[in-house]
């Protein structure tokens, strides 16, 4: 099967990528900044429904090739490309457009998610450890401290670049969120385990995963084959362990300012 995929992006982006790559190419007449791209059979050995879906991934991974290509030669200065539309063409001539919509950013908090699953007659799901912890901090507190400290800021930035993708944890950024409170920890002589911050298990199973591109792919902290060949902790479980243990760090940091400002 041929599959047209339409790339879109700036028009020096898709100028100097596309000069420089021996690829099937067609420019979109009067449009600079599309260009259409032929790939032949790229969803393989894939039947039935399994066909688009396939492609999709195809050619998600030559979008990544290129992008990745292009940061590399041009840096930050490169924007990238984005698919814009796919058609494919039997050998019949019939042609296919398919529409991949976006995924919609429906992530809840657990008090949204109570609430949903009571309006739709569900089980409540059980509170996540490490939750009343989370629910505590006082905000402003920690802003306060924030703007004295910049290891509480860099914590805090660190937990923002951790969840700011909307499909996936950034296990590089949450491992180095956890660096700063075990650092910040041992500078004090103190011991999470012992003080119920984190069991050395979870630690374990989150250092294991995150190292792992077996278990991760290219969202590993580290490039070569190696690790654990599935994940030991969850994108979930993972979420909650790297909050609660901020939020136990942050909690303790806040009480022991207090306990020093009163004596």
């Amino acid at each position: 099967m041929e599959w047209q995929v339409t790339l879109a992006g700036s028009r020096i982006d898709v100028e100097r990528l596309f000069r420089e790559l021996p690829l099937e190419v067609e420019a979109i007449p009067d449009d600079a900044t599309h260009v259409l791209v032929s790939l032949t059979n790229p969803e393989g050995e894939a039947t039935g429904d399994d066909v688009g879906h396939a492609a999709k991934r195809a050619i998600d991974a030559l979008v990544a090739r290129l992008n990745g290509l292009g940061r590399l030669r041009w840096g930050r200065a490169f924007e990238g490309v984005a698919v814009a539309s796919i058609q494919s063409t039997n050998v019949g001539g019939a042609t296919t457009t398919y529409v991949f919509p976006a995924a919609i950013n429906a992530h809840f908090s657990y008090e949204e998610l109570i609430r949903f699953a009571d309006a739709q007659g569900l089980p409540q799901p059980p509170a996540p450890r490490g939750l009343a912890h989370i629910r505590s901090l006082e905000l402003s507190e920690v802003n306060r401290l924030a703007q004295e400290d910049p290891d509480v800021a860099r914590a805090l930035r660190l937990v923002d670049l951790a969840f700011a993708q909307p499909e996936h944890l950034d296990w590089t950024m949450a491992y180095c969120a956890l660096e700063v409170v075990e650092e910040d920890a041992k500078s004090r002589g103190l011991d999470g385990p012992s003080l119920g911050w984190w069991s050395k298990t979870e630690r374990e199973n989150f250092r294991a995963t995150a190292n792992s591109p077996n278990a991760l792919g290219v969202r590993a902290r580290h490039g070569k084959r190696s690790g654990v060949a599935e994940p030991r902790m969850n994108e979930m479980e993972a979420a909650w362990y790297v909050r609660r243990v901020v939020a136990r760090w942050l909690a303790y940091r806040l009480k022991l300012e207090t306990t020093a400002s009163s004596t």
